[in-house]
C-alpha cells in the first residue's frame, strides 16, 4: 500500500513491475510536455484538438 496526502492505493504484489513501468513512462510524457508548453506550445495543439474544435471556436 502507498499513501500520500491526497489518498492511498494498494497495488498487488504481482502488479508492482507493470505499475512502476507504467508510472515512469507517464512521468516521462509529462516531462516532456511541460517543456513543450514551456516552449510555447499549445495544449489545443499538442493533443491534437485544434481540428476537432474548429467548428467551435468563435472568430474575434
Amino acid at each position: 500500500m502507498l499513501m500520500d496526502a491526497d489518498g492511498a492505493v494498494v497495488i498487488p504484489q504481482d502488479c508492482v513491475e507493470d505499475v512502476l513501468s507504467a508510472s515512469r513512462a507517464r512521468e516521462g510524457k509529462e516531462a516532456t510536455n511541460r517543456e513543450k508548453f514551456e516552449s510555447g506550445v499549445l495544449s489545443i495543439d499538442l493533443y491534437g484538438l485544434r481540428e476537432e474544435l474548429a467548428p467551435l471556436l468563435v472568430e474575434t
